[in-house]
C-alpha cells in the first residue's frame, strides 16, 4: 500500500522527524492532495500553505477555496497568498512560469521563517523526474540535469518522490479523494505536456517498470557519477589555480595538460557567468598572442603574461578577476520590491518598508 511506502521512503531518507512540523504546498491537484492525505493518515504533523497565482480567473479562486477547505477539514493552519503573477515576470523580464516559480518559493521561505517549519513539501513523484530528465536533454544538459529531481533541496523534501502519478491516481480513488484539474495541464502548448502525453507512454510501453524500477535506479547511479566528477573538478581546480592579485590565474601549460579540458573549463567558470561558448575561446587563446579579454557580468578572464615567485619568469595563462564595477554596481528601482533583489549575481538586497517614526530625523 501507498502509506507503507511513504512511511518508508520518509524514513529511509531521513527526511524529517515525527514531531516535526512540515508545510505542505498545496494547489489542489491530484499529486499534492495524495501528499497531504498520506500526512494525515500516518499522523505527521504538518500546515498547508496554497498559492493564488490569479491566472486561471475563478478557477484560480476555486483552487483556493478547495484547499482551505481540506486545511480545514483536517483542522491544520493554512497560509494563502496571491500574486499578479504577469505583473511580476513583466517587471522582471523573465517567463510567467520562472515568475511563478520564484514567488512561490520566496514566500514558502519566509513563512519557514515565521511559523518555524522544518520543511516545505512539494508533491514531486516519479513521472516528474522522468519528463523533466526528457526535457533537459532534449534541451541539452550535463550531468546535473540527468538525475531529475533531489529527494532534498535546502529546505525543500520531495516525501511522494518514489510513486508514479498512477500509484497515487490508485490511492486517491481508493479513498475517495477528489481534487481540481487544472486544464492547462491538457494543452500540448507545453513541451512538458507533449512529453507527458506522447513520450512517457512510448517508454513506458516499452518497459512497463521503467518508473518504478528502471528510472530510480538510473537517477542513483547518474547522482553517484555527478558527485565523483565534482570531486575531481574540485580537486584539479585547487592544484591547477595560483593567487594573483585580487584574483587567480591559471597556468596555460597545467590547462592544457588536463584531460576533458573543454568539459573542465565550462563547469570550473560556469559560476562565474561564462557561457560554454566563451570558455571554448579561451581554450583556442591559449594557442595565441596575449592580450584577450572575455567578460561576464560579473568577472573578466584576461589571457596574459604573469610572474612571481611561485611562477617561471613570463608564465601564460588565463587570470580570473572580479569586475571593480560590482562594487559600485547601480540599482535603479521603478518601485519597493517585495522579494530580495539579486545584484550582479553576487548578493542579494532586501528592502523593508515600514512607518517612519514619530521622532525620526535625516
Amino acid at each position: 500500500m501507498l502509506t507503507e511506502d511513504f512511511l518508508g521512503f520518509i524514513n529511509a531518507k531521513r527526511l524529517f522527524n515525527s514531531t516535526a512540523q512540515t508545510l505542505l504546498a498545496v494547489s489542489g491537484g491530484l499529486d499534492s492532495v495524495v501528499m497531504a492525505d498520506l500526512f494525515q493518515r500516518t499522523d505527521r504533523r504538518f500546515a498547508i500553505a496554497h498559492v493564488n497565482f490569479g491566472l486561471r480567473s475563478d478557477e484560480s479562486d476555486g483552487d483556493a477555496d478547495f484547499v482551505q477547505d481540506i486545511a480545514n477539514w483536517y483542522g491544520v493552519p493554512f497560509h494563502l497568498t496571491r500574486f499578479d503573477t504577469v505583473a511580476v515576470a513583466t517587471q522582471r523580464g523573465i517567463s510567467i512560469q520562472m515568475a511563478a516559480r520564484e514567488l512561490r518559493y520566496d514566500w514558502f521561505t519566509q513563512l519557514l521563517r515565521e511559523h518555524g517549519y522544518a520543511a516545505v513539501a512539494t508533491a514531486h513523484h516519479q513521472n516528474d523526474v522522468l519528463e523533466t530528465l526528457l526535457l533537459n536533454l532534449t534541451r541539452g544538459t550535463g550531468l546535473s540535469g540527468l538525475h531529475g529531481i533531489a529527494v532534498r533541496q535546502g529546505d525543500v523534501i520531495r516525501p511522494v518522490l518514489f510513486a508514479t502519478r498512477d500509484e497515487l491516481a490508485a490511492h486517491a480513488d481508493v479513498h475517495g479523494l477528489t481534487w481540481r484539474e487544472d486544464r492547462s495541464n491538457a494543452d500540448d502548448a507545453y513541451a512538458r505536456n507533449r512529453i507527458r502525453h506522447h513520450v512517457v507512454p512510448v517508454l513506458t510501453d516499452l518497459n512497463p517498470g521503467l518508473l518504478r524500477d528502471t528510472l530510480p535506479r538510473t537517477v542513483e547511479r547518474l547522482r553517484a557519477a555527478e558527485t565523483l566528477v565534482r570531486a575531481e573538478l574540485d580537486r584539479s581546480w585547487q592544484a591547477l589555480t595560483e593567487p594573483h592579485g585580487a584574483g587567480l590565474f591559471l597556468p596555460a601549460d597545467k590547462l592544457l595538460a588536463q584531460p576533458e579540458l573543454a568539459f573542465r573549463m565550462a563547469e570550473w567558470l560556469k559560476p562565474f557567468g561564462f557561457t560554454t561558448d566563451q570558455t571554448g575561446q579561451m581554450i583556442e587563446s591559449l594557442g595565441r598572442e596575449t592580450g584577450q579579454v572575455f567578460s561576464s557580468a560579473t568577472h573578466r578572464v584576461t589571457h596574459d603574461r604573469v610572474a612571481n615567485d611561485r611562477l617561471p619568469t613570463g608564465a601564460t595563462g588565463l587570470v580570473v578577476e572580479l569586475l571593480s564595477t560590482v562594487a559600485n554596481y547601480e540599482i535603479v528601482l521603478t518601485d519597493w520590491p517585495t522579494t530580495p533583489v539579486t545584484v550582479a549575481g553576487q548578493f542579494t538586497l532586501t528592502i523593508d518598508v515600514f512607518d517612519k517614526a514619530a521622532d525620526f530625523r535625516p
